[in-house]
């Protein structure tokens, strides 16, 4: 690389030439061009000097000179360097402040483009026999912060369009960012999400402010604007971490807050949530409403989901704050729940779990408390098929708590016992693979049964099938009866036969009169005593074991001995209440 003074000086005497501007271009591309990074940086750096040089009117007209045609030349040169080159970028910056503004605007679209075929990820071959594309890798953290430069330049650029007609330059700016902002945001981390949530709802609220001047306002310009904003909340809005169901859930329910994980896991939701209100006020400057953001959320496009999800992310994102009766007034029918169901499956099954959970609970808690709604069967069932996975995976404690109290409210909501009692078998038969939250569902089976709204024949008819199965009832592929004592104590077994025989007990003291036939049918049916003889003779395997172990083996069961301490604990308790013997 030449030295760096005598750069500079060639600089300084070709803009001093008739025509400088487009010669230093022409010039300044050629540098730019080459291989070297410290050859990018040195005219990067000497042009940023040169444009800084003299008074502020002077710099203000050798920027005009020098930048105002020249974007189509700089912008596709400089927008890559912008992440690594600081001088690059303040350059870009300035590109979009002083070249002409449809020439930028057209710059930067084509810099969306050029990202999307970076992503991609693919690049020809330089052998001129080998047609095969070559897979490299994408740098995905300089993609994004290269995209995030090109919609902060667009808030620059944009406003100083002429007020002509805005639709066709909407299109093509609502197209780029249909196309690149996808590829993007699945890459995005919880920062840059924010950012781009940010810069890409400043770009709706300046495009906006433009079209209100232009000679075609009041057209389908903010449709336009309303699909990108949707586009942006439904992509990158999950990502800011708000945690909306959590602070959701302590706020509605203040005995939580003690728990010592609770304040933890709400840390750092005050920037996420602040992204997110700012979207909410970019919507209302688009006129957004009420009773918009419920036709969307019960209406899905056949054609994008984008709205109705993003009108899903936009409710949630303030009911931590407000109730949902105030947010919707009059709009929180008997029926909204049902009617939301084909945007909470999607919301619940995808990305927008944090916004599907916090809707759902919402109404589900207004409906307990007014007695004014309800869900149908079919959609409760559907709701507890999309909530256990998410409840037994999910790696926030105060997440799975919440989740797991909104399984019970959604039973709750049941008119009918039958319909109750159906949705805990789904919960509790074995055809249920989360072990964790079958046994936690007894417990809720438990609190449901003292509530006195299950409390029937149906009960045992239902369940007592699926929880209490003799040995030779047992499926072949794993009976837990054939388990050794040495592998039980791993498998999930010791904790569901005690949870089992703690609500038959409970049952059996809490139904005096017999109401559901339990005690009936645990005294004189066969299954019930050979299920409870099996149960007693592993106890008594695992007790041998034990015994005759050793500490280090006590210690590699993780606390066994407790297990089956509660294990005994419980059976003696059924033995007491009931005539059984095995």
């Amino acid at each position: 690389m030449e030295d760096l003074s005598s750069l500079s000086r060639s600089l300084h005497e070709i803009l001093k030439a008739p025509q400088g501007g487009e010669s230093l271009a022409s010039t300044v591309e050629g540098y730019l061009t080459t291989a070297e990074t410290s050859t990018k940086t040195a005219v990067c750096d000497i042009l940023l000097e040169l444009l800084a040089e003299g008074d502020e009117p002077s710099q203000t007209d050798k920027k005009q000179v020098i930048l105002s045609d020249t974007s189509l030349t700089y912008l596709p040169l400089l927008l890559p360097l912008s992440t690594s080159i600081i001088s690059s970028k303040e350059l870009v910056c300035l590109i979009a402040e002083y070249s002409k503004a449809r020439e930028v605007v057209l710059g930067l679209t084509e810099g969306i483009q050029s990202i999307v075929d970076r992503a991609e990820g693919y690049q020809v071959s330089d052998d001129e026999g080998d047609f095969e594309d070559e897979e490299i890798a994408v740098d995905w953290p300089g993609l994004i912060e290269e995209y995030e430069s090109i919609i902060r330049c667009l808030n620059v650029a944009i406003p100083r369009l002429p007020n002509s007609r805005s639709t066709p330059t909407l299109l093509s700016l609502s197209e780029s960012v249909s196309i690149s902002l996808p590829i993007l945001s699945h890459q995005a981390t919880t920062i840059s999400a924010r950012i781009l949530l940010k810069e890409l709802c400043g770009l709706v609220n300046t495009i906006w402010v433009w079209v209100q001047n232009t000679s075609d306002k009041g057209g389908e310009q903010r449709a336009i604007l309303f699909t990108m904003l949707f586009e942006s909340i439904t992509l990158l809005g999950y990502k800011v971490d708000a945690k909306l169901t959590e602070r959701w859930f302590l706020n509605t329910f203040p005995k939580f807050k003690n728990m010592p994980t609770s304040q933890e896991s709400l840390e750092g939701w005050e920037a996420g949530q602040e992204f997110l209100d700012l979207a909410w006020s970019t919507g209302q400057t688009l006129d957004f409403t009420p009773s918009d953001i419920v036709h969307k959320i019960i209406d899905p496009s056949h054609l994008t989901v984008h709205s109705s999800l993003a009108s899903l992310n936009l409710i949630s994102s303030q009911l931590a704050t407000q109730d949902i009766m105030t947010l919707l007034p009059s709009l929180v029918s008997p029926m909204l729940l049902d009617d939301s169901m084909p945007i909470l499956c999607a919301a619940l099954s995808g990305s927008s779990v944090d916004a599907g959970v916090a809707y759902t609970w919402a109404i589900v808690n207004y409906y307990s408390d007014s007695k004014e709604g309800t869900v149908e069967y079919d959609n409760a069932s559907m709701l507890l098929e999309l909530l256990v996975p998410l409840t037994a995976q999910h790696p926030s404690s105060l997440m799975r708590l919440a989740l797991f109290k909104l399984i019970g409210g959604i039973i709750s909501l049941q008119t009918s016992a039958v319909n109750k009692i159906e949705l805990f078998k789904q919960l509790l038969e074995p055809a249920n693979p989360f072990d964790n939250i079958r046994i936690q569902s007894l417990s809720l089976l438990r609190e449901t049964i003292s509530s006195k709204e299950v409390l029937s024949s149906v009960l045992v008819e239902i369940l007592f099938p699926i929880l209490f199965v003799s040995p030779s009832q047992q499926d072949l592929e794993d009976n837990p009866f054939t388990y050794s004592p040495s592998d039980l104590p791993n498998s999930p077994y010791i904790p569901w036969w005690t949870e089992c025989l703690t609500l038959l007990w409970f049952i059996l003291d809490f139904d005096k009169e017999d109401v559901t036939g339990a005690r009936k049918r645990s005294e004189g049916d066969d299954g019930m005593r050979a299920w409870i003889g099996g149960i007693e003779k592993k106890l008594k395997e695992l007790q041998v074991f034990l015994r005759d172990g050793n500490s280090e083996d006590n210690n590699e069961f993780g606390g066994a001995d407790f297990m089956v301490m509660r294990f005994e604990d419980a059976l003696n308790r059924v033995r007491r209440v009931t005539f059984t013997h095995a």
